[in-house]
């Protein structure tokens, strides 16, 4: 917290100073001898209490719409007597976890990765956010379907009209990530405040600047001309290639998000007297990344797998998997 979210030791100085008069910190902030006049403006949202609150709610609050949402289609598997009651009950309660997940998502977002500076103002965060997810989302369905039909899995109810319509997705996703991305950047752009362009201009800065190339070429360019062909969505071979790529890609936008304020953040704390140090990037901490990079992503395949393996692989006994199986676009 002291070497990335900068506003929480500015919050914890102000706390101690107006402890002496018997106030909160944001009278800290408003007259305190380092005065910050954003932070104390932004003091309703971004103070440190309310967001432990909101960290520790997030995660039982999504899970508790998983676990829910899932738990109606697996009892269902194992209904001696199933019917459609169950179903319309799903479809009734995904209603509330749709806007359910959609917030905690986006505000999730917000507090962990857009506070990294606090200065800067997005309307379209929790959208750009969501973009990459459901892309990234999709390309890992693409690959554990395609994994589990050459398994000898699935063969009888996933097949080339389901690959075709995941590849659709994947583009479509691809397209609209995209739309946002350029979306941000335009109206950043045309209304050229201090407060919107400052994301821009540091991920422009002292090499960050061919990350933000590569991400306009890799990320919609190469896949929106390598996903256009209706025959390359089907055959499966091209599509773990296409999905391990984008998942690729998408862990690269990840790293453009999070790291160009890990730079200035770091050095500042270590040499707060001394700005010619401060620097975009620090020695060494591309291993610490890979570290990191690694444990996550080998406790996501060990969750993942794990769940696979705990219920059917398909919902077996709801009413419309014949229709769902024999689908045609």
């Amino acid at each position: 917290q002291k070497f990335l979210f900068e506003w929480m030791p500015k919050h914890r100085e102000a706390a101690e100073y107006a402890s002496q008069y018997g106030e909160s910190a944001k009278y800290g902030l408003h007259h305190g001898p380092k005065t910050d006049h954003l932070l104390y403006v932004k003091y309703w949202y971004l103070n440190l209490d309310f967001w432990y609150v909101r960290m520790i709610a997030y995660f039982p609050l999504l899970g508790f719409t998983i676990y829910f949402l899932r738990k109606l289609s697996v009892d269902q598997d194992s209904d001696p007597n199933p019917g459609t009651s169950r179903l319309k009950r799903a479809r009734w309660h995904s209603c509330w976890g749709v806007p359910v997940f959609a917030v905690v998502l986006t505000f999730l977002a917000i507090d962990v990765v857009k506070t990294l500076d606090y200065k800067w103002f997005s309307t379209m965060w929790g959208v750009y956010v969501f973009a990459g997810s459901a892309l990234n989302a999709m390309a890992v369905i693409i690959l554990i379907t395609i994994a589990l039909r050459r398994m000898g899995y699935l063969k009888n109810v996933v097949g080339p009209e389901h690959d075709h319509l995941m590849g659709k997705l994947v583009f479509a996703f691809t397209v609209f990530w995209a739309y946002i991305s350029f979306d941000q950047y335009f109206l950043y752009w045309y209304a050229n405040i201090t407060e919107e362009t400052r994301y821009f201009i540091l991920r422009n800065t002292a090499g960050w600047n061919y990350v933000s190339i590569v991400l306009v070429f890799g990320h919609f360019v190469a896949p929106f001309l390598l996903l256009i062909r209706q025959d390359l969505k089907r055959r499966n071979g091209y599509m773990i290639v296409m999905a391990c790529y984008l998942l690729f890609m998408h862990m690269i936008d990840l790293y453009h998000m999070i790291m160009p304020e890990r730079g200035p953040s770091v050095t500042k704390v270590l040499y707060p007297d001394s700005p010619d140090s401060w620097s975009l990037w620090l020695n060494m901490s591309s291993v610490g990344d890979i570290v990191a990079f690694v444990t996550i992503g080998c406790f996501f395949s060990y969750v993942l797998l794990r769940n696979l393996g705990s219920v059917a692989l398909y919902p077996h006994r709801d009413p419309r998997i014949l229709e769902s199986a024999n689908v045609h676009n």
